[in-house]
């Protein structure tokens, strides 16, 4: 890759977490409400990126399993981490009978710092650990990709609970 290629996939990177970061720190601070029958389409959506992402790594090859394992592992402790700390700092409340059954979430600055940090982790993984290859950089996001679904998981596990706590508002 060239100077001016690899200048440019950083900046696109950059300017794509930038657009993340503005994206969850609106979404986290806002009391919005959490329907039950979408709190698994993030988790699915992501364990099933992440699958792809592996299984390409491993037809393309060149994949060393024991490093995959080990990076998968981390983004799972991780993933757990992030979204018991998102949890923690988010305020339920009730929702409206006619989003039932559904809960009022609103995150905190604490949560948008969480998250701010798993995405700086997960950039720092990807410039800090070497790649070399196309397998590899697929089996490096793959693992990324299950930090983030891990996430959204327990995040979702935590919402459907909350849901269950908070009968509707009338």
């Amino acid at each position: 890759m060239s100077q001016g290629s690899a200048m440019t996939s950083t900046l696109i990177t950059l300017f794509v977490v930038l657009f993340v970061v503005v994206r969850f720190a609106l979404r986290e601070l806002k009391d919005r409400v959490v329907r039950a029958r979408s709190l698994w389409t993030r988790p699915v959506l992501f364990v099933f990126l992440a699958l792809i992402l592996g299984y390409q790594a491993m037809q393309l090859g060149g994949v060393d399993m024991g490093t995959f394992a080990i990076e998968t592992i981390v983004s799972i402790l991780v993933g757990i981490v992030v979204g018991v700390l998102v949890v923690r700092f988010t305020t339920f409340a009730p929702a409206p009978t006619a989003d039932y059954p559904a809960v009022r979430a609103q995150g905190s600055w604490k949560t948008v710092v969480v998250w701010v940090i798993a995405i700086a982790l997960r950039l720092g993984a990807r410039f800090l650990i070497p790649v070399q290859g196309v397998g590899q950089e697929l089996a490096l996001n793959a693992a990324l990709l299950a930090l983030v679904a891990v996430a959204f998981g327990v995040v979702a596990v935590a919402f459907g609970r909350a849901i269950r706590a908070y009968p509707p508002v009338r």
